[in-house]
Order: structure tokens, then C-alpha cells, then sequence
């Protein structure tokens, strides 16, 4: 849901700027955060201009095939995304967003987290259907995340 038509169906637009700065973490789609960013097509900049308008902690751009950009206080980086023939994008960001969750509550750096959701969403593109097939703790060590 682009931040525009988010306005018309959560709440006022004043609401969604409210809600958007009470996140510590910001997670967006490459699409929405370039609407929040204005005009800089620059991810790495995107995020850094979304940071500093919400004050978060950190921001996450998800890029689909492109990986994903994170910014916060000491990191600005991009992740490459994991390739593998997409056969349904159902559950990626979702999936994404619990992969880099679940490894920050486990004590990873931001980049691990980054990375470990880049393989969690790759893993559920692969096949049709929002539920996981493999063992994400395997793909992770295997693509050394852990």
C-alpha cells in the first residue's frame, strides 16, 4: 500500500506521519519509499531522507530482485538479493520482515539481519504459496549468515 492510499484507509495522513515516526524500525517497499523520499531516486539517499524525516532508528528499503538498502546511525548499505527463479512473490515481505526481526532479537547486526531477510524472501519466491518450504536456519548458515 503506497503512504497516499494508506491515508484514505487507516486514518488521516497526519495519523500515518504520527505512526511512521513512532516506528523504531521503518520498513518500506522500494515504491512507497520513494513516495515518502520525494524525488531522489537514490536508495541509500531515500533511506537516509526517510530516517531523518521520521527520526527512526533505522530504515529498510525492500527492492525485490534488486535486495534491499538499510540505513541507521553507523550503517548505510545495500544487500544484494539472493537469486533464485521467482515463481510467486506471495509472502516476501512478510517473510523479510520476520527473518530480520526474529535475527535482530537473537543479537545480529543490522547487515546479518538484512541479509538474513534477503534469504528468507528468496526462499519463499521460489515456490507457490505464502508457507516456507526449507529450513531457513539451514539456508542461513549455508549462505554463511550464521
Amino acid at each position: 500500500m503506497l503512504p497516499s492510499n494508506a491515508c484514505a484507509a487507516l486514518g488521516t495522513c497526519a495519523q500515518l506521519e504520527q505512526a511512521l515516526r513512532l516506528a523504531t524500525i521503518l520498513k518500506s517497499a522500494k515504491v512507497a519509499a520513494s513516495e515518502l523520499a520525494g524525488r531522489n531516486r537514490n536508495v541509500l539517499a531515500m533511506a537516509a531522507s526517510i530516517r531523518r524525516r521520521y527520526g527512526n532508528d533505522a530504515v529498510v528499503i525492500t527492492e525485490g530482485g534488486d535486495g534491499c538498502t538499510i540505513v541507521a546511525r553507523d550503517t548505510a548499505i545495500r544487500v544484494p538479493a539472493f537469486r533464485v527463479k521467482q515463481v510467486d512473490a506471495t509472502g516476501a515481505g512478510d517473510l523479510f520482515a520476520g527473518a530480520f526481526l526474529w535475527s535482530l532479537t537473537e543479537g545480529h547486526d543490522l547487515e546479518a539481519c538484512t541479509r538474513m531477510g534477503c534469504i528468507a524472501a528468496s526462499e519463499i519466491i521460489s515456490h507457490v504459496g505464502a508457507r516456507r518450504e526449507a529450513d531457513l536456519r539451514a539456508l542461513f548458515q549455508a549462505h554463511g549468515a550464521l
